[in-house]
């Protein structure tokens, strides 16, 4: 699977998001979907100036790293690189589904591939009742 290490065992590729994603997937950029370990999709999101995005879950409360510029070889992070977070809403709504895109550069001939190499992040929160997709993050880590 072409996804960082820290987030493979929650992520399911998504085909076609353009149901609900303004983003082209394609060879370089993967979109995914995230699933609690426990089997729910809804989690509350959480940001940080690092740049960083965990989502917690709302049925067993387990906290996934979506996104951790700290995480990525390729990465500058930014000045604060505090822990502190700050709760992410959007209409009144703080439970979403999330879905992330992973983008990865192209490989020179002499390089070989690293899942953890990405180059650009994008999280989006998806509300159910609704319909609407939210970006949260956009972020470039090269």
């Amino acid at each position: 699977m072409r996804c960082p290490k820290h987030i493979e065992q929650y992520v399911r590729q998504v085909d076609d998001p353009s149901a609900f994603l303004a983003y082209e997937c394609d060879e370089y950029a993967l979109c995914y979907s995230v699933t609690c370990s426990c089997g729910c999709d809804e989690f509350r999101i959480c940001l940080s100036a690092v740049p960083s995005v965990f989502a917690h879950c709302t049925e067993c409360g387990n906290v996934l790293t979506i996104y951790d510029v700290r995480l990525y070889p390729a990465a500058t992070p930014g000045s604060d690189t505090t822990d502190s977070s700050d709760r992410f809403s959007q209409g009144g709504h703080e439970v979403f589904s999330v879905y992330v895109v992973y983008e990865y550069g192209e490989l020179d001939e002499d390089e070989s591939f690293n899942q953890d190499d990405i180059t650009w992040c994008e999280v989006y929160a998806f509300v159910k009742g609704t319909g609407t997709t939210v970006r949260v993050l956009s972020d470039e880590t090269a």
